[in-house]
């Protein structure tokens, strides 16, 4: 079954317990833990979504992540193996925003 299938059935029948085997790292995760923008019933927005951000990736020198490693070692190094370039984890984005540059400093830009 598709993402899309899954994420249409979700909705239209309640299966948010869906599991989705396929998740590299995350074993066993179901559809109600994904983000919300995941669950969308228009295929466009996700694949739209999807393929902008995987296109940017591609082109990066390196990736940083609002994550802690020791929490998501799984994930993390099932991307490593995925990309080429060096993944970067620097914990909650929150707390490196109080701590960060106060002269409005935009050379790393941040997506979210």
């Amino acid at each position: 079954m598709d993402l899309y299938s899954i994420i249409q059935a979700a909705f239209l029948k309640g299966y948010l317990e869906t599991t989705l085997d396929w998740v590299l790292g995350i074993p066993n995760v179901c559809l109600k833990d994904m983000i919300s923008f995941v669950r969308t019933t228009d295929p466009d927005n996700f694949l739209n979504y999807g393929i902008t951000n995987s296109q940017m990736a591609l082109r990066t020198l390196a990736l940083i992540l609002n994550t802690f490693y020791e929490s998501e070692n799984d994930v993390i190094e099932a991307m490593r193996s995925r990309i080429a370039c060096p993944l970067y984890t620097i914990g909650l984005h929150l707390t490196f925003c109080k701590h960060g540059s106060k002269g409005g400093d935009k050379s790393i830009p941040m997506s979210f």
